[in-house]
């Protein structure tokens, strides 16, 4: 197993974010961790167009956009703890500070095919819910939804989880 896919790959993350961290917090305040990840999620793991292409598995979705953001979460902390030199100065953006850190959303407009249709009115609120807000609740608001079907009712969905929270410093 590889990649996000991969158990252990926050693990990797981590200590790739503290190593660009310490090699490059005197050139550098604002980061990414993750570029667009549900565009990732959708075209290598539900189109198959882009890397790594696996065929359609929902178990195997759901674990990669866990991993993903327990990802992003080890990162963020690594850079925080690394990046310890403030190059900009403060801005209208924010106050200057060593290190911002987040994900770049991809966020998109998502309109029912037949907007008279209650389930395609459903299947774009959800694929909204999906694309927009499943990453940004967990690092914003430490929101963890684990079968992705934004009610936060199974048993390892958690609100406001303190580990994950707290963890976009900018969107």
């Amino acid at each position: 197993t590889q990649g996000f896919a991969a158990d252990t790959v926050h693990e990797d993350f981590a200590a790739w974010g503290r190593f660009l961290g310490a090699e490059y917090g005197r050139q550098v305040d604002w980061w990414v961790t993750i570029n667009e990840p549900f565009a990732y999620l959708a075209g290598g793991y539900l189109q198959t167009n882009f890397p790594p292409g696996a065929p359609f598995d929902p178990a195997l979705v759901l674990r990669v956009v866990r991993n993903m953001v327990k990802s992003h979460v080890a990162a963020y902390d690594a850079l925080h703890e690394a990046d310890t030199v403030t190059v900009a100065p403060a801005t209208a953006a924010g106050p200057a500070r060593p290190a911002w850190v987040s994900i770049a959303s991809h966020n998109r407009v998502w309109r029912p095919a037949r907007p008279d249709n209650e389930d395609d009115v459903a299947a774009a609120r959800h694929i909204g819910y999906l694309n927009n807000l499943l990453f940004l609740n967990a690092i914003v608001r430490g929101d963890v939804d684990d079968d992705g079907d934004g009610a936060y009712t199974s048993p390892t969905d958690r609100r406001d989880d303190p580990a994950w929270r707290g963890r976009a410093d900018y969107v």
